[in-house]
């Protein structure tokens, strides 16, 4: 008997090329899983396994046992073994956070440090088909959408679930069969936790209901992951086609809202950020709405903007062959034998017999005015800015001037008086590089 499922092996993308990192606690479910990668790796269907198991500090005497039995199972069938040390109580007082959520931190952490280290492809987990039962009912108790009805997914990006679709019933049928020892964690039989609660209280009082509760809501999972893929598929096509606000306005809200998530920097936004968004597509140009860690949205004439808020004023001399700093990236200024054009979006040259004086770069201010490349008199930046229908909060861009004034906003034009002309013997190039 196997416990690990053909399906599975193929839904979370293992093939002879992949080396495996198990998350490895001792329990039942861990032990199971480290068999059967390890069989795979034999039968020559992976090309290596490894493990990892952290102590998180919480159970004394039982997490020394619990180390000491996973290094003796590792040393006995050949397989690497990494273990780690971590203070969890301390990292949850000192963050604000539940042991279990500071536990599940710090694991994730050290798994993926580990697995970087080890050249591994994907850190494996034992979450099984009673882990989906109790995460779809966690997230329907809290209130979700489809996203939180499918719960786990078997491959999310570096992390493998090839047991979501066995039960414990059949993991600990298949330890019994070989005679394989396990650890227990006392903690699981705490009812302290949400998911213990709804391991030891709400499934059983569930499953007088529907016998296979576990089953059933794992079918919910599949069913509500299919959802999932396709509306995500959609959302990203109308993302690429990069739609102003009145189109983005017109999508069905399902797809909408994902199509908003990927305007977000940050992963841990909520409902109240895509609302936010959501109201910028209709409201007037130039409405500004506050969202999470000081990022900021608001509606330009056509388009919607997400970005830090309002830049901090700077100036700095500018000094030939120098990297600086300006506004949310770098710029640097260096002599080149030749202009090329047409240049990139933000680089310029310049005739550098032109420039007065030393180069600086700020922030513009009110009242700066310049020449644009191609006119005749000079125009107020903001004017500039206005001609171009660049949102006012896209406008802090690098100035870079000299004595006279300004000779290049960068990512937009230079000033006509230094133009690169064919009588020009010595050529300055700047360039600007943003890193946010």
């Amino acid at each position: 008997m196997y416990v690990l499922r053909e399906d599975a092996i193929s839904l979370c993308g293992f093939d002879p090329s992949v080396r495996a990192l198990a998350a490895f606690s001792g329990g039942p479910d861990s032990v199971a899983l480290l068999l059967e990668l390890q069989r795979l790796v034999i039968e020559g269907r992976l090309a290596g396994v490894f493990a990892a198991h952290l102590n998180h500090g919480i159970r004394g005497e039982e997490a020394d046992r619990d180390e000491a039995f996973c290094v003796d199972f590792c040393a006995s069938r050949g397989i690497p073994l990494t273990v780690g040390k971590a203070d969890v109580p301390e990292y949850a007082e000192q963050n604000g956070l539940s042991l279990e959520t500071a536990a599940r931190k710090e694991r994730y952490l050290f798994l993926e440090r580990i697995r970087k280290d080890r050249g591994c492809d994907c850190i494996v987990t034992a979450h099984h088909a009673d882990d989906q039962a109790e995460t779809v009912l966690m997230h329907l108790l809290r209130g979700c959408g489809t996203d939180g009805i499918a719960g786990m997914q078997y491959r999310n990006d570096s992390i493998a679930r090839p047991l979501l679709g066995v039960t414990k019933e059949e993991i600990l049928c298949f330890l019994s069969e070989r005679k394989q020892p396990f650890c227990t964690d006392s903690s699981n039989s705490e009812d302290d936790a949400l998911r213990n609660r709804i391991r030891h209280e709400l499934i059983p009082f569930l499953e007088s209901f529907q016998p296979r509760i576990v089953s059933s809501l794992g079918r919910t999972a599949v069913f509500a992951r299919e959802d999932v893929s396709y509306l995500e598929k959609c959302a990203e096509s109308a993302f690429e086609s990069v739609p102003e606000r009145k189109e983005l306005a017109a999508l069905p809200e399902a797809i909408r809202m994902r199509v908003l998530k990927r305007y977000l920097p940050y992963d841990s936004f909520d409902r109240n950020d895509l609302y936010a968004l959501d109201a910028l597509l209709t409201a007037h140009t130039g409405t500004v709405r506050n969202l999470k860690d000081g990022w900021i949205a608001y509606s330009g004439a056509h388009r919607l903007y997400v970005r830090k808020g309002s830049d901090a004023v700077y100036e700095f001399p500018l000094a030939i062959g120098k990297t600086v700093p300006a506004g949310r990236g770098v710029i640097r200024a260096e002599y080149v034998p030749k202009a090329v054009f047409p240049c990139g979006e933000n680089e310029v040259f310049l005739d550098s017999d032109a420039i007065r004086g030393e180069l600086t770069v700020r922030t513009p201010k009110d009242g700066d005015r310049f020449c644009p490349f191609g006119m005749r008199g000079s125009k107020l930046l903001s004017d500039f800015f206005t001609d171009r229908k660049v949102p006012r909060f896209d406008r802090s861009v690098p100035v870079v001037c000299d004595t006279d004034g300004i000779v290049a906003v960068m990512g937009y034009t230079i000033d006509e008086r230094v133009k690169v002309a064919d009588s020009t013997k010595t050529i300055l190039r700047i360039v600007y590089e943003e890193e946010l």
